[in-house]
């Protein structure tokens, strides 16, 4: 049991040992999905076949194919299938989507992104043991990267902000350069450039391999014919979305603070089922992430470059590379993919 399952027994709430056990005795409204990422579409899929509406949370799940398959389970049920994207759910960044469809800041040109969150051994072995994995031991796709996990979100809002899946809107091509500091299968770092079929350029760089010191918290410019939405800066943490127009004026969107991202993306779903609000992350939209990674993880083990033992500082246990923030912080200004210089190659 976790650590919160005293609290839970002691508040008088069911527990199951396992969700066949709990439509055995139930037909939930609402399924909340929060396993880890190779569960995703198993558990998704007998939700639904079982009568329920699901939230799952991000990211949908490994695979194309897995996510194709909770998509074709949903269209049977004939229920709601919503992916926990945050963002897609946030207030301010649902105002700033409405004011970009409703084509009043121009057609997307440039996007770009860039996170610095360090991570520390504890993340790579917590719960079952399937942070930066491949494959579980009994072969379910995991693919856990940098991007496809504690970064999704920012890189999932780029391509929703871009206008994936609009209008036949689909990723044209996808060029990356990966690296990894600490001891895993997949990669910790990454530069990652995305063209869209619309014309929109993405690029978003994101590491857990750099010094506390040196945390950078979301930061973008999404820049669009007529204006520029902005988050962050260069050793800024804000909060504030801000709208720079082309005469220069410049409109405060709102706080895109996640405090409340649990509860916010569960009593939208909550709408989205009574038909309030349309889905905001539906599982179309959510896809378009996954074909991403998929174009990177299924080659990143060739390419992925490790960080040789002299370039790696270690503090306790969070391993991290010295140089590598300017790095990222670089890619991010110009989009040229780093070499990762003075690396090895597995």
């Amino acid at each position: 049991a976790g650590p919160g399952y005293d609290k839970l027994v002691a508040e008088g709430i069911a527990v199951y040992a396992s969700i066949p056990e709990v439509y055995a005795r139930h037909t939930p409204e609402l399924a909340f999905i929060c396993s880890p990422t190779p569960f995703h579409a198993e558990q998704t899929v007998y939700c639904l076949q079982h009568g329920s509406h699901v939230l799952v949370e991000k990211p949908i799940a490994p695979s194309i194919a897995a996510a194709q398959s909770m998509i074709d389970a949903r269209n049977a049920a004939g229920r709601e299938l919503v992916v926990g994207y945050q963002w897609c759910f946030h207030d301010t960044m649902y105002k700033l989507n409405e004011a970009i469809r409703a084509g009043q800041y121009g057609a997307p040109r440039d996007l770009r992104a860039l996170v610095l969150w360090p991570r520390d051994e504890s993340y790579y072995h917590r719960g079952i043991g399937w942070a930066g994995k491949r494959y579980t031991p009994d072969g379910h796709e995991v693919f856990d990267t940098v991007a496809s996990n504690a970064t999704a979100h920012y890189l999932m809002n780029m391509l929703w902000m871009a206008g994936y899946g609009e209008n036949g809107t689909d990723i044209a091509d996808v060029d990356a350069a990966t690296a990894r500091a600490n001891d895993i299968e997949t990669y910790d770092t990454i530069c990652l450039n995305v063209k869209l079929t619309n014309g929109a350029s993405i690029r978003f760089a994101a590491s857990h391999a750099i010094a506390r010191s040196e945390s950078q918290e979301p930061m973008f410019s999404y820049t669009f014919e007529h204006a520029t939405a902005s988050l962050n800066g260069q050793g800024r943490q804000d909060d504030r979305l801000l709208v720079t127009h082309g005469d220069g004026s410049v409109t405060d969107i709102g706080s895109v603070s996640n405090n409340d991202a649990v509860s916010c993306k569960l009593w939208k779903t909550l709408e989205i089922i009574k038909g309030s609000i349309p889905n905001r992350c539906p599982a179309e939209l959510a896809i378009g992430h996954t074909k991403v990674m998929d174009r990177i993880d299924r080659k990143a083990v060739r390419q992925t470059i490790v960080f040789p033992q002299h370039k790696i500082q270690i503090d306790g246990i969070l391993h991290w590379v010295p140089g590598l923030a300017e790095t990222m912080r670089q890619f991010y200004e110009t989009g040229i993919l780093p070499s990762f210089q003075d690396s090895q190659t597995p």
